[in-house]
């Protein structure tokens, strides 16, 4: 019987279950989770480090990451940190990082860049101060607060409590971008 060759791959592929291509697939995406899976224990061991030794290898390795959660987790120390110039620039390549989401998306993080840029700057000023900044952005603070899912929705906290919000810097970021 002659039957073209392509079409007996197609049959024995699908007799055989999965194709070379396929496992391939499956293989380098393991790899990832096994990646981030390693990044997240070491981001949890270095709230236990008094030395900040952890967190200071954890910032240099992602330095040079092109992962968007990389350098979501990269932000949230440097902010924990109080090395504000460096998270500032690390917002603007977070932004960078988005141009294959979609635009609504995109338009979210930059919101967020405003919003963490707002954060960073009340940090670094006295209390009378940053109430002032704080109380000046209101309308652009409460104009995302009133949006029902948002990545910045929790950027609201800083309206009311400045003080804890860079312990809860994580959750600006949407659930399936986490």
């Amino acid at each position: 019987m002659n039957i073209n060759q392509n079409f007996k791959n197609h049959l024995w592929a699908v007799q055989h279950g999965t194709n070379l291509r396929v496992r391939l697939e499956n293989e380098v995406a393991s790899l990832y989770f096994s990646r981030q899976y390693v990044i997240n224990n070491i981001l949890v061991s270095s709230t236990e480090d008094t030395l900040g030794v952890i967190a200071d290898t954890l910032i240099d390795y992602l330095a040079n990451s092109t992962y968007l959660n990389d350098r979501k987790i990269r932000f949230s120390l440097l902010l924990e940190k109080e090395r504000y110039t460096e998270a500032s620039n690390e917002l603007n390549v977070i932004i960078g990082l988005t141009y294959d989401l979609p635009l609504n998306l995109q338009e979210q993080y930059n919101d967020f860049a405003v919003l963490a840029q707002i954060l960073i700057t009340t940090l670094q000023m006295p209390d009378s101060l940053s109430d002032s900044l704080i109380l000046a952005n209101v309308p652009f603070i409460q104009s995302i607060a009133i949006q029902e899912h948002h990545i910045a929705k929790a950027m609201q906290n800083l309206y009311w409590n400045r003080q804890d919000m860079y312990r809860n810097i994580k959750y600006l970021y949407p659930m399936e971008l986490r």
